[in-house]
């Protein structure tokens, strides 16, 4: 996605048009569109505004307001072993809305909750970490001589 206009380029090219320079004149000069600065010039006779307006924040996420049901469906003990499938099948029977297993996914992953079925389980560390779950042992591997006549 292009970046935005500066805020001094817009002040030029309103200037510049206002002191008596062509719309399309002043997009060439300034290698802009001409539609561009045709709305530019609207937006300041109209509004008096000479600058973008602030970025609106885009649409509400389609979650909002049932994050205690979203908390519910990934820690609760009848619903945190269900698939992704399951839980948003859960998720319209309690509020009627319906999200695909991607859409739970990221709302799960926003709010901080995981899937993970046993959260004590800890995988096998390196060769020489402490902290390595007990019992896990490596076998020694077999020496391998080098096929003869190759550099090593």
């Amino acid at each position: 996605m292009p970046r935005a206009y500066s805020a001094d380029l817009r002040e030029r090219v309103v200037t510049d048009c206002e002191a008596g320079l062509g719309r399309a004149a002043a997009a060439r000069r300034y290698r802009v569109g001409e539609r561009t600065v045709y709305r530019w010039l609207q937006e300041a006779r109209a509004e008096g505004r000479r600058h973008a307006r602030p970025h609106a924040g885009g649409p509400r996420p389609v979650v909002a307001g049932t994050e205690a049901i979203l908390h519910e469906l990934a820690t609760g003990p009848a619903t945190r072993d269900a698939t992704l499938a399951e839980q948003a099948e859960l998720y319209k029977a309690r509020t009627g809305r319906e999200l695909s297993a991607a859409t739970l996914c990221r709302a799960f992953r926003r709010l901080g909750l995981t899937r993970k079925k046993d959260p004590a389980r800890r995988r096998a560390g390196s060769r020489g970490d402490p902290g390595r779950a007990e019992g896990v042992r490596r076998a020694p591997r077999p020496h391998r001589p080098a096929p003869a006549g190759v550099h090593r």
